[in-house]
């Protein structure tokens, strides 16, 4: 049976033992000198092949291996070391310490340059977001300049760049209310339709083409007539200024009877 020589960690007794209990997975061996538990992971073999210098050095990389220091930490029972364990400290013996609190100075968040900086960097993002917005917003200035809540930026952009827009238009906020159609004087054969023009828009804008529609009870069309506002606006008003936000305009036309068959009537509104 192959032998090989190990080295107790405990007392550096040598002993003999069978080749098949080597390695840190093996079985545990006990020392015949101090008579500890230890697992062989340091054994040396020993056999006549080998010179006695070449196996004291095989002896002593095997104990100074960290395999064989971790091996020697495990097993060892630190309660029955003689002046070699760790003990407490008596509080007797710690130094004397200053009960006194200590004042630590907090470091300002920022300096005047910190705060400078970090302002002109939120002006510059600003600005790069309101340049993309107005990149955007002309590009499409079809679609949006006549929003009522986007033309004033529209104005003053073009009053700044020297360029010019359109007149604000919003058709749908004309108005025709309080619609009546009446006979006119006797043996005029024509009749009298009033209605008021209002713009409920938010901004002026120019008086529409006004759109007359005379229909039958089957929604047959029988007469019908564009009229500018130089045609229908009362003497008094200039048919060219703008009706402001909210103006109301009363207006009066005295047109020729479509017969007996007109008994529906419709006011509809166009761009000039």
């Amino acid at each position: 049976m192959k032998t090989a020589t190990t080295c107790c960690p405990f007392c550096q007794a040598q002993i003999k033992v069978s080749a098949r209990l080597i390695g840190a997975t093996g079985p545990a061996v006990r020392c015949g000198a101090c008579f500890r538990l230890f697992t062989a992971a340091n054994a040396v073999n020993l056999g006549s092949d080998l010179d006695p210098g070449q196996r004291e050095g095989d002896r002593a990389n095997a104990e100074g291996s960290t395999e064989a220091v971790r091996m020697r930490a495990l097993n060892t029972d630190y309660s029955l070391l003689s002046g070699e364990g760790l003990e407490p400290i008596n509080s007797a013996q710690l130094p004397h310490l200053d009960s006194s609190p200590i004042e630590i100075a907090a470091k300002a968040d920022g300096t005047w340059r910190h705060a400078a900086k970090t302002a002109t960097s939120v002006f510059t993002l600003l600005l790069l977001v309101a340049a993309l917005a107005a990149q955007y917003l002309w590009a499409n200035r079809n679609l949006y300049q006549h929003s009522p809540a986007l033309y004033p930026l529209f104005a003053s952009g073009c009053a700044l760049f020297n360029c010019s827009i359109p007149p604000f238009s919003d058709i749908s906020a004309f108005r025709g209310e309080a619609l009546t159609v009446v006979s006119g004087p006797v043996g005029s054969n024509s009749l009298v339709v009033s209605f008021v023009l209002s713009n409920s828009a938010p901004l002026a804008q120019t008086a529409p083409v006004l759109i007359l529609s005379f229909d039958t009870a089957a929604q047959r069309s029988v007469a019908l007539r564009e009229f500018a506002p130089v045609d229908y606006f009362p003497a008094s008003t200039d048919p060219i200024k703008a009706l402001s936000a909210g103006e109301r305009v009363t207006i009066r036309l005295e047109l020729i009877d479509p017969g007996a068959d007109a008994v529906n009537y419709t006011v509809a509104f166009r761009a000039l």
